[in-house]
């Protein structure tokens, strides 16, 4: 959990081999286990548990048949293929709970080494001008390999049924930097707002990431 999530991979309640004499689950501490129960098959052979243990082989395995397929790629160009491909689930865009999106062996063979989309809000805060008028300013990153346009908008709560764009449309890339600078006034409708960033690839791609932001 938190920013450092690239994407998720399966990990919950996998079945794999047991080495003998062990049942590593009893050792957890503040997990409710009752020893044993995790075992599987007459013989106790194999046993069935979670953990980033299964799921990290599973991307490190998607990452060596792109290699095995095209092994002049770089680790970039393959890093970019796992991320981009990946289905997003839950929140829309990228977020602390699944990263980009689940892995997609599939898609990510089959994706564009030179593909990449970004759509990343970094930063939200109130800044005041000379003249004492307060912004919430709102930073990130907005591009594409081949970048059309992005957006930012906003909408009442968490989960918005209706956006309202603010500031310009975005022309040009944006690298970690200001995407725009928000009245504080269009906030005075409600106390929780989401500010959302769309960027639009020029073969109509779309990536979007969204930010919640609590007023008061």
């Amino acid at each position: 959990l938190g920013p450092e999530i690239d994407v998720p991979a399966p990990g919950l309640d996998v079945m794999s081999l047991r080495a003998r004499r062990t049942d590593f689950l009893r050792h957890i501490r503040n997990v409710e286990y009752e020893e044993g129960s995790a075992y599987v098959g007459e013989d106790k052979r194999y046993y069935r548990s979670s953990g980033t243990s299964f799921s990290a082989p599973i991307v490190s395995g998607i990452a060596s048949l792109i290699f095995s397929m095209n092994p002049d790629l770089t680790n970039v160009e393959v890093k970019r293929m796992i991320l981009n491909s990946a289905r997003d689930v839950e929140l829309p865009g990228r977020d602390q709970f699944t990263g980009h999106g689940v892995v997609d062996a599939v898609a990510a063979l089959r994706a564009d080494p030179a593909f990449e989309i970004v759509a990343d809000i970094t930063a939200v805060s109130a800044v005041q001008d000379a003249a004492g008028q307060i912004s919430v300013d709102v930073r990130g990153t907005a591009s594409a390999n081949d970048f059309d346009y992005a957006e930012v908008s906003i909408g009442i709560g968490e989960a918005p049924s209706e956006w309202k764009q603010v500031g310009e449309r975005i022309n040009a890339p944006v690298f970690g930097a200001g995407l725009v600078q928000i009245p504080a006034d269009e906030f005075r409708a409600a106390p929780v707002w989401t500010v959302r960033v769309i960027v639009i690839h020029k073969n109509g791609q779309m990536r979007e990431e969204w930010f919640t932001l609590r007023l008061g």
